[in-house]
């Protein structure tokens, strides 16, 4: 026979891993629209998607908070609670930081086109010898 408690402790953190993982979705996702935007030269629409991206991040945010909150409750039932918290956590970290250096690059190369810094003026590229 299951335990009940166990069963919605475990429900709850399924519920809690769910929320965490549609946040992040939402966040890469609009972060890949940001980039697109960026790369057609479409800095205003970028900025929009840019206020869409802290928008999501206020939701993941608010996502973790409510696991911190339930986990004093799910810890003594799921002893792993804060382990499976951490690990999406974790992975999540993983993931945005790969995302946001990719959109840094990005607009640094939009930035250098915009301000004439690329090199497409037909001069010769700059070397060294060593």
């Amino acid at each position: 026979m299951t335990d009940p408690l166990a069963s919605a402790a475990r429900t709850r953190l399924e519920n809690l891993v769910c929320s965490m993982e549609s946040a992040e979705q939402v966040i890469v996702a609009l972060l890949a629209r940001e980039r697109e935007a960026l790369r057609a030269g479409c800095r205003l629409a970028a900025n929009a998607v840019h206020i869409r991206v802290n928008d999501a991040a206020r939701l993941y945010l608010s996502a973790i908070a409510a696991a911190k909150v339930s986990l004093s409750a799910l810890e003594p039932i799921l002893p792993e609670a804060p382990q499976v918290l951490d690990s999406r956590r974790s992975a999540f970290g993983a993931i945005l930081r790969i995302e946001l250096a990719t959109l840094a690059t990005i607009r640094m190369a939009t930035d250098c086109a915009e301000t004439g810094l690329a090199d497409d003026d037909g001069a010769e590229p700059i070397t060294f010898a060593l």
